[in-house]
């Protein structure tokens, strides 16, 4: 890792006790997984199947929680909160707000993840 990406990824290694090793494992972990999480979120809620979004986005939160723990995951939460709520504008609204920025973290963990792709 770079001197600026364990600035960036401080307190994600602060949770793992400073395990680089690790926190790039849980980074190709969430590479796999989070597009088709994001690919079944969007579709979730296009198709107005918001009990489903709410688990969906949940899921979504979790894996992204290792690598941050605001911006896009107090949106996320605010895709579970208007899901439970039956409120399909404001889920498709909060996810057009956070989607480029789940995207530009994962960005961000790719380069972590595989730094010679990047």
């Amino acid at each position: 890792m770079t001197e600026e990406q364990r600035i960036r990824f401080a307190e994600a290694l602060q949770r793992l006790a400073g395990d680089e090793d690790l926190l790039i494992a849980m980074g190709a972990m969430v590479l796999d997984d989070a597009p088709v999480v994001m690919a079944e979120l969007q579709q979730q809620i296009e198709e107005a199947q918001l009990s489903q979004a709410a688990s969906t986005a949940h899921k979504l939160k979790g894996l992204l929680s290792t690598f941050d723990v605001g911006g896009c995951l107090l949106t996320i939460q605010q895709i579970i909160t208007a899901a439970k709520a039956d409120d399909q504008a404001e889920c498709a609204q909060s996810w057009s707000k956070c989607e480029r920025e789940i995207r530009e973290l994962l960005a961000e963990v790719r380069a972590v993840v595989d730094p010679v792709s990047t």
